[in-house]
Order: C-alpha cells, then sequence, then structure tokens
C-alpha cells in the first residue's frame, strides 16, 4: 500500500541508475560504509508499507525486482542476522494490496572457495555461481510461500542479469543454519541438490547486533582484528549446503557433470569409494549402475 505522493514504479525509476551503479562496484565498498549505507535506508522513505498480516493467498501475490536499498532494509528489520552482504540483487514479494512482505536476496558468496568449488577456479566459472544469502518473508505469510517466492525469484534471476549486462548463472548455492535450527526444509521442497555440511565457524556480532561474517573483502577477520572493531565472537554449528543448478532437467544434469570432482564427493554417496581418478574417467557410468547417487536431505532434528 503507498502514501499519497508516490508509486512504486515511479520510485523504482527514482533508484534505477543509483542501484545499477551501487550493483557494479560491489567489490570496492567497504563493509563499514555498506553498514552505514544500508541503515539509513527505510521502506517508509519509499512510503512502502509493510503489514504486520498479509492479505489474500498465494495466488494473489507478485514478485518483482526491488532496488537493494529497499531490500536491504527489508533484511535488516526481518532477519536474524540483521543486514546482508553488500549490493545484493534482491526481488520483493508483494500481497494482494501491492504491500511488501518478503525480500530475497541474491549476492556474490564471500568465500572465492564457495564460487570456485563448484565449476572451478576459472573466472568464468566463478562469475556463473551466485548464493541466495538471505530470505525474509513476515510471519503471517502463508505456508508455502516461502518456497513460491524462491522459485519465482529464481526464475527472474538470469532474464534480470541479462537485461543489465551481466554473467547467465548456472547454479545457485544457500545454506541452511543449524544454529537457528535450520535444516533446509525450503530448499529440499524445492528439489535443490544437497552438498554436505560446512565446518563450525566463528563469527562476530557488530554493535548494532549485526551477525558477521569472519570474512570480509577477501580478508579473513581475526579476534584482535574484531575485537579492534568492537564486534564480539560468536560459535556457529555447521551449516547445511545446498546447489540449485538452473535449467530444466537435462541441463540441470549436464551442469552436475561439470562440476568438480571435490563437489561431486559432497553431492554424490558412494563417491567414496572411487579414486578422483576413477571418477573422472567413470563418472557417467558411475551414475547409470547405482554405485554413486545423490546424497539423501537431512532430517529436522527434534530439539
Amino acid at each position: 500500500m503507498l502514501a499519497e505522493g508516490g508509486t512504486i514504479m515511479q520510485l523504482w525509476l527514482l533508484e534505477w541508475n543509483e542501484f545499477l551503479k551501487e550493483d557494479e562496484e560491489i567489490e570496492d565498498e567497504d563493509e563499514e560504509e555498506e553498514a552505514e549505507y544500508a541503515h539509513s535506508y527505510d521502506w517508509k522513505d519509499y512510503h512502502m508499507n509493510v503489514p504486520k498480516q498479509a492479505q489474500g493467498s498465494i495466488s494473489d501475490f507478485s514478485v518483482r525486482h526491488v532496488p537493494s536499498t529497499i531490500g536491504k532494509a527489508f533484511i535488516i528489520d526481518h532477519h536474524y542476522a540483521v543486514g546482508c552482504h553488500n549490493g545484493p540483487t534482491t526481488f520483493g514479494m508483494f500481497d494482494i494490496n501491492d504491500d511488501l512482505i518478503g525480500v530475497c536476496a541474491f549476492n556474490t558468496p564471500c568465500s572465492e572457495n564457495v564460487r570456485a568449488s563448484i565449476f572451478g577456479p576459472e573466472k568464468k566459472d566463478k562469475d556463473s555461481v551466485i548464493e541466495l544469502g538471505r530470505l525474509a518473508i513476515i510471519d503471517s505469510a502463508p505456508k508455502n510461500a516461502a518456497s513460491w517466492f524462491i522459485m519465482k525469484s529464481i526464475k527472474m534471476l538470469n532474464p534480470y542479469r541479462k537485461a543489465t549486462g551481466k554473467t547467465e548463472i548456472r547454479a545457485i548455492v544457500s545454506f541452511a543454519d543449524t544454529t537457528q535450527g535450520h535444516h533446509g526444509g525450503i530448499y529440499q521442497a524445492t528439489n535443490w541438490v544437497y552438498a554436505g555440511g560446512t565446518s563450525k565457524a566463528t563469527f562476530y556480532l557488530d554493535q548494532s547486533g549485526r551477525l558477521r561474517h569472519p570474512r570480509q573483502r577477501g580478508v579473513n577477520i581475526s579476534r584482535t582484528d574484531a575485537a579492534g572493531r568492537g564486534w564480539t565472537p560468536v560459535k556457529r554449528d555447521s551449516k547445511h549446503r545446498y546447489i540449485m543448478f538452473l535449467g530444466n532437467q537435462r541441463q540441470k544434469s549436464a551442469k552436475i557433470n561439470l562440476t568438480t570432482t571435490k563437489m561431486k564427493r559432497l553431492m554424490f554417496d558412494g563417491s567414496e569409494n572411487f579414486t578422483d581418478e576413477e571418477l573422472q574417467v567413470n563418472w557417467k557410468r558411475l551414475k547409470r549402475s547405482g554405485d554413486i547417487k545423490l546424497r539423501n536431505y537431512p532430517k529436522r532434528e527434534i530439539q
């Protein structure tokens, strides 16, 4: 719902040039500047209403790209991490009244190793990987709204990137945080590939309560560095790793075949019984024979 004096489209056009510039300069911005910048925005500045109760059913909802300034402001208020990666590509979910009730944010993974682990270290391969870094939806959204929203956003991702001159995405990686009690039910419902778990790690909480990754702008943050910034270390449990390969079923299968041997080992049970060379030479035969198969999804732990 909009206050008098503006429409979402008019506001979107006003932000368009600024958004493109911001998105292109992701790697050059400092995280402190980015944090201050993100906190200076609020959807209320754009006359956008975030309701306490979502109106209508999923069939009444719509999804469209929103400027990252709006998306980040929503995430700060509705996601447990109280922030997100710099310069994300964000899509908004709107209810029947055109009120913003959810944001899905895609970003470049913090770690180069994450980008390179799927298809390899070449730039063209790393640039074709993106992370679904944040999903934030108001609590009153209908059941299944999250999975519907994710798939709508993914469907819009490459057309948006093509329109803005960016590399086509071949795979999306995302993580389910077990510290928050998440096991990845949304990813399982939308047929992502499970690729094992990460190691436990130490993250940091900044003065605003935002959860900070231990790697900032390509540099690992030590406890001494964190203390100098006023950040408090917090232990985080392992995360479940999920990957969505884009395209139809045949295209997805072909992309799985192109993954690195390390990633194949993460995705396939039985791979531990073969050497790297055996996996590389006999990959398709091993899949057909059932000697290796995609890992089962993890189950939710009962607290």
